[in-house]
């Protein structure tokens, strides 16, 4: 059992205590002189409708943290999820222990009411901060377990065909179309389909924010999207092992991974029974225009959807957290990519494409030139200044959440620029209990 849920054991004893105290029986207290109440100096039989009410309150939320406590974030007691949900409940515990000691008489009911009203207050704003960022996580795992279960079934041999991997390419393709943020989390671990999934699923919203302004029609770019979703499938038919290992791969390892293109490129024939650019995508995801990819292909046998597939792995793959690494912050991954365009590895027309994403794609957490802390919701007006993007402020300078949040656009200052992005620790560190969705 968590530390939570011991604590949250101990309040359900606790308000099991309190529920045998019954409402008033005299008018509510708000709507009475307090000094006109008297009540017998013994331990407190009855409570006022304000401190009725607290309870009421505190028991909704105490129900609420119960249901949150079997989440699959909350059994790591280390998570900012754990974090928010201990902390919340250690706040419940003060208003049930301070509700438990509630003395005689309306008047001192009501003054004892007063600091637990707040108190419960920021219980509920930890409680709904925390919903939000589980709800959103559940439709992440929602979207990443409907890929990887279509993955298992395309690497077993079932004849699904391109529909449940349409509709996957669809919803990020919407996503890309209203300019919703890039997202760059950890893969799950221990199971090789889910981290295809979730691998799939990145590079394809890197690919639709790519091509959203040459293919403008949905249907159009969800079809290009359908080779990024299932271009790791071979990677199913590769030992656990090797795919989760920490540190270098020996060369029968390394022989192991590289067939993983291969074996994609024959599930993808089974989607695809003419082949065809989906196809050689999918198996030419890992070859370089100057041949030195795994199987030595050059620029004249890559085809222009192979070599922009491959582009979007690499960046993708730099900016996500691995076994072996942490991940990239955006700017620097997309620095690296372009360095081995410059260098001739990845094709370059294809490689500065990227930089529609700019340095500070969607998504990113950033600090601007004054000190706020601000998230990045859209691409500067000019692409060469990625500094000027469109950002809505979440800490001023001094620490604190602005007044009012609306979205700046930096391209209309003289004065605010982004000034970089921040790394993993500091976002855990300055919007880990207040945004932790985006740490």
């Amino acid at each position: 059992m968590t530390t939570t849920k011991e604590l949250l054991t101990k309040i359900t004893a606790l308000r099991g205590r309190l529920e045998r105290l019954q409402p008033p029986s005299f008018p509510v207290a708000e709507q009475r002189s307090a000094e006109a109440v008297e009540e017998p100096a013994a331990a407190p039989t009855r409570l006022t409708f304000r401190a009725a009410q607290l309870l009421k309150s505190a028991r909704v939320l105490l129900a609420e943290l119960k249901d949150l406590a079997d989440e699959p974030a909350m059994q790591n007691d280390e998570s900012m999820a754990s974090t928010l949900q201990r902390e919340a409940a250690g706040l419940l515990d003060v208003v049930m222990r301070n509700l438990a000691a509630i003395p005689e008489g309306a008047a001192a009911q009501m003054r004892h009411c007063e600091g637990l009203q707040s108190c419960l207050a920021a219980a509920r704003d930890k409680v709904n901060i925390l919903q939000q960022t589980l709800a959103e996580e559940r439709r992440d795992d929602q979207q990443v377990e409907m890929l990887a279960t279509l993955l298992r079934q395309l690497a077993t041999g079932e004849a699904i065909g391109l529909g449940g991997f349409l509709e996957c390419a669809r919803g990020i393709a919407d996503g890309a179309i209203l300019g919703a943020p890039l997202g760059f989390r950890s893969h799950p671990k221990g199971d090789v389909a889910r981290f295809a999934a979730h691998h799939g699923l990145t590079v394809a919203r890197v690919q639709a924010w790519v091509l959203r302004g040459e293919i403008p029609q949905r249907q159009r770019l969800a079809e290009a999207l359908i080779p990024a979703l299932i271009h790791d499938v071979g990677m199913l038919f590769v030992p656990v092992h090797v795919v989760f290992k920490a540190g270098p791969l020996s060369d029968a390892e390394r022989a192991l991974v590289r067939e993983h293109t291969s074996k994609g490129r024959e599930l993808a024939l089974t989607l695809y029974p003419g082949g065809g650019w989906p196809v050689d995508a999918v198996a030419d995801h890992h070859e370089y225009v100057d041949g030195t990819g795994y199987f030595g292909k050059n620029a004249e046998s890559l085809d222009e959807p192979a070599r922009l597939l491959a582009v979007c792995d690499v960046y993708a793959a730099l900016a996500s957290p691995r076994p072996y690494r942490p991940a990239h912050d955006p700017r620097t991954a997309l620095a690296d990519t372009l360095m081995l365009a410059d260098q001739g590895r990845l094709d370059r027309v294809q490689a500065e494409k990227l930089l529609r994403l700019t340095f500070y794609p969607a998504g990113s957490v950033v600090q601007l030139s004054d000190g706020t802390v601000a998230l990045v919701v859209g691409s500067p007006k000019v692409l060469v200044n990625p500094a000027k993007a469109t950002v809505i402020p979440l800490r001023t300078p001094a620490g604190t959440a602005p007044a009012y949040p609306w979205p700046i656009d930096l391209a209309e200052s003289h004065s605010l620029n982004i000034l970089r992005a921040l790394t993993v620790s500091e976002r855990v560190q300055v919007l880990g209990r207040t945004h932790p969705a985006l740490v």
